[in-house]
């Protein structure tokens, strides 16, 4: 859970919000996440009716590339647009960056509320994790519209599934894809472009890096994390981010791409360390130390690095001079930290000191998310008293099914670590 949350109160006579999405706590991040990064939980602790004025949801709309200032939606879909009014105790999760907007509240004397909290994925998704319909394996989200190719992408890596390529297509489909990626319409270039990645077209893609029109360059970007099982693509990124690393407008449109990628980028991580190491742009090693985290090194020199990487990042602060771009970059090295979890043990005491020294909550609160779950992990290996049942028809269940010595407590701790450790997500 992230540290920030917000307890929302809607006054009687409240207008409507205009429709937005939510910053990243207020700092600089232009490029946002179509895979399920970041959700935002919303409870609700009374009844919410129409009147009192509901949080309202634009569906799908976290795939628009837009700039949050700019309130593109600022029309109502009475045909689309979701109200959510619900009973007390309700929580809604949505997509961290969906568009919404509080409504008004029409009544006299209720009060609306609603507590915002906020989460982030600290793992790369290998199954589902869900109560998953095996029928639904193969979804192919004709429902979406032109949104189709990016909700299939996403479903796809929700799953876990490795796609190298769609079906065969004639030469036909590819020239009318390279034509739309000038299309005004921004769903149709975005639809364009995801096709074109899906089917290993990722040149046109990495060329459109270099565009001047700042969202040919980001739904270009978008579109190649959909390219994360191609080895040519990533080659191919990662020879242009080399080139580039001191233009920061593609350098941190390639990082993003890597971050978003996961581990099949893991070749990348040299080339990502040093540029945190000697960029001179904040932005651009803000996405590096992202990426850092999301790509996961096992090799233990690979840890290493990384470790080292994100540590000298997070020390690196001055208390009288501390600009807003830097701290972001340490709140991102520290919520890094947190995804590596028991391979960043050797952090505990450079976490400590962001914990109790850094000026800024942020930092705070995921240096103290790295330290608990490190904490936590090793409470469980050292003092644990549950074990696994040791016959091998147990030991060949899923984590969650197997049978444990131990009470529930410590049964349930073990099973936590055990999935999160080494990864037995089966």
């Amino acid at each position: 859970m992230q540290p920030h949350r917000h307890a929302h109160r809607t006054r009687p006579g409240t207008q409507d919000q205009l429709w937005h999405k939510d910053s990243y706590f207020g700092y600089r991040k232009p490029l946002r996440h179509h895979q399920l990064r970041y959700v935002m939980a919303m409870y609700y602790p009374l009844d919410t009716t129409i009147e009192m004025g509901p949080t309202a949801i634009k569906p799908r709309s976290q795939y628009d590339v837009m700039d949050r200032k700019i309130h593109t939606h600022n029309k109502n879909d009475d045909q689309h647009d979701i109200y959510l009014v619900c009973q007390a105790g309700t929580v809604v999760i949505i997509h961290y960056d969906i568009v919404h907007r509080g409504t008004a509240n029409r009544t006299s004397d209720s009060y609306r509320f609603m507590f915002k909290f906020q989460f982030n994925r600290l793992e790369e998704p290998t199954q589902p994790t869900w109560n998953h319909d095996p029928t639904n394996a193969f979804y192919d989200a004709a429902d979406a519209g032109l949104l189709q190719p990016i909700v299939k992408h996403v479903w796809n890596w929700m799953i876990g599934r490795v796609i190298t390529s769609q079906q065969p297509l004639i030469d036909q489909d590819i020239t009318t894809w390279k034509t739309q990626l000038n299309n005004q319409d921004g769903k149709i270039r975005l639809n364009a472009a995801y096709n074109l990645a899906l089917n290993n077209e990722y040149n046109i893609l990495i060329r459109r890096l270099h565009n001047n029109k700042e969202i040919f360059r980001f739904e270009a970007a978008y579109a190649l994390t959909a390219c994360r099982h191609n080895k040519e693509a990533i080659t191919e990124l990662r020879a242009v981010l080399k080139k580039e690393e001191k233009n920061e407008y593609i350098a941190y449109c390639i990082a993003f791409i890597f971050s978003e990628m996961g581990s099949t980028a893991i070749d990348t991580l040299p080339l990502l360390i040093r540029i945190v190491e000697t960029n001179g742009s904040c932005l651009v090693k803000q996405y590096c130390c992202e990426a850092l985290g999301t790509i996961q090194a096992n090799e233990q020199h690979d840890i290493n690095m990384v470790v080292r990487c994100l540590t000298n990042v997070l020390a690196d602060r001055d208390q009288l001079k501390d600009s807003k771009d830097s701290s972001h970059m340490r709140l991102t090295a520290a919520l890094s930290m947190a995804k590596l979890g028991t391979k960043a043990i050797q952090a505990i005491p450079i976490l400590k000191d962001a914990l109790y020294l850094d000026q800024n909550r942020y930092v705070n609160g995921n240096a103290l998310n790295s330290i608990g779950w490190l904490a936590l992990s090793r409470c469980a290996i050292l003092c644990n008293q549950a074990d696994f049942k040791q016959d091998p028809e147990n030991l060949s269940k899923p984590v969650l099914g197997r049978e444990c010595t131990g009470d529930s407590s410590e049964s349930a701790l073990l099973k936590c670590v055990e999935l999160s450790v080494n990864k037995k997500k089966n």
